[in-house]
């Protein structure tokens, strides 16, 4: 595991435009070749999270009947 003292996030808006934010990033690294392939291929699917300190920072919205999950400021 490392930090990435000042990594910058983007995230497109529904209108094209871009959001930064500047963050400090935790970041963890498995090492697949040790993994069985299982366990590989969950990982593969969702390569990467966002973790709550992001979360925080905007509204989480999980909109079933549109099978769609965002964020709101």
């Amino acid at each position: 595991m490392y930090v990435v003292e000042d990594a910058t996030l983007f995230l497109r808006t529904e209108d094209g435009g871009t959001i930064e934010e500047k963050l400090q990033l935790l970041v963890g690294i498995h090492n697949l070749s040790r993994l069985p392939n299982k366990e590989r291929t969950l990982i593969m699917r969702l390569p990467s999270l966002l973790g709550r300190d992001i979360i925080y920072r905007f509204k989480l919205v999980c909109d079933k009947n549109h099978n769609e999950v965002y964020l709101e400021r």
